[in-house]
């Protein structure tokens, strides 16, 4: 993603500058991203680069054509969708068959993610559907989520399976998501989002064996692509087991920590931002926050990476597509039962207050030439 890093003040004839550990001041990158390049390569040079790549798509395109003539392909705008939403017209429902087996994917809103992608993905909709062609099954090192995870191959780009209460959740609140992220960009008004690119359903069935197969999957950016981050947080803002038992005789690097592993770590090194810095990522995290809780989103949580080599911090809102349903409330009430400690599954509004509190303290601002400034002025009416 090519993002404008905050710029340092500067200083007056004489001024001497804050001395701190060299990699403990942050360079806070993604909330004010503008496309999917997160490196500092030129886009003109990592198009050129990717290009001079040898493409398997490509090349496997004409002898696909000449195979396909036994197939059946049928496109038509969905609209006898389970969902509830009144724009159904606004899905593409695509079916293919061959001789054994009947294949569909369903594209939600499809044109509105094709504009939403105009605007933050430079490379367009052939490099797009390119990566997506080219994905390798990962898995996310750490954390609790047990949902399957693909990634392309030049790294960009995440696809994740989500459960049907998650996809049916976001296709709701798409109309309010495409608003809220194109006015982010037209203004250029922070936004810790991370994009997500596309939602879909897809699956198969063979008439001979009978065995079928959905997936509700999204496609989103991959926050921490073109960097080499040497610990990476999953951040909720709550201490109920969210510590990570790591094994010292194994590579951990790479690792999904959480709340409990990022205090530990900054107890004895500090995450500093500049104080600029930090007002511009709390900016983001209420204008996001609020428009999650305003659509009844919670569970929600802030993947930082620390990338010493480049002296920024990586972050990003992941998992912003659980609704506050029955079931979330049922669990909220029997986690609270006898404890004087909130469970990590709490209201929206509640989830925000409790997710904000935390990010601002988790991120401790530098001493510049401008902090305490006033401070001894008193104002008599």
């Amino acid at each position: 993603t090519v993002s404008v890093k905050p710029v340092q003040p500067r200083l007056t004839d004489g001024e001497q500058s804050t001395t701190v550990n060299p990699w403990g001041v942050k360079n806070i990158k993604n909330y004010i991203k503008k496309t999917l390049h997160s490196t500092s390569v030129p886009v003109e040079e990592q198009s050129q680069t990717l290009s001079d790549q040898s493409d398997p798509l490509e090349e496997s395109l004409a002898k696909d054509s000449e195979s396909s003539t036994g197939i059946k392909w049928n496109s038509t705008p969905d609209i006898t969708s389970k969902f509830s939403s009144s724009h159904e017209e606004r899905h593409i429902s695509l079916e293919f068959a061959d001789d054994t087996s009947k294949f569909f994917c369903k594209m939600y809103y499809a044109e509105e993610f094709r504009k939403l992608r105009e605007s933050i993905f430079p490379d367009g909709e052939d490099r797009y559907i390119r990566s997506l062609a080219r994905c390798v099954k990962y898995e996310a090192k750490g954390g609790k989520s047990r949902a399957m995870f693909l990634k392309t191959f030049e790294d960009r780009l995440i696809m994740k399976q989500v459960q049907m209460v998650e996809i049916t959740a976001f296709v709701e609140i798409s109309p309010q998501y495409f608003q809220h992220v194109s006015e982010a960009v037209k203004k250029e008004r922070p936004l810790v989002l991370a994009k997500i690119l596309g939602a879909y359903s897809i699956g198969f069935r063979n008439a001979k064996t009978g065995r079928s197969k959905r997936h509700h999957v999204i496609i989103m950016e991959n926050l921490l692509y073109g960097h080499n981050c040497s610990r990476v947080f999953d951040l909720k803002g709550s201490m109920r087991g969210r510590y990570v038992n790591l094994d010292p005789k194994k590579d951990t690097k790479g690792d999904v920590l959480m709340d409990e592993n990022f205090l530990e770590y900054i107890y004895y090194s500090p995450v500093y931002v500049w104080p600029h810095s930090k007002a511009v990522l709390m900016q983001a995290i209420l204008s996001d926050t609020l428009f999650l809780a305003k659509n009844s989103i919670m569970d929600y949580s802030l993947l930082t990476g620390l990338d010493e080599e480049k002296g920024e911090l990586v972050v990003g809102i992941i998992d912003f597509v659980r609704p506050f349903t029955l079931d979330k409330r049922l669990e909220m009430i029997l986690k609270k039962a006898g404890r004087s400690v909130l469970p990590t599954v709490v209201y929206p509004d509640l989830y925000r207050k409790r997710f904000l509190e935390a990010m601002d303290r988790y991120f401790s601002p530098v001493p510049d030439k401008w902090t305490g400034l006033g401070s001894d002025i008193q104002i008599t009416l």
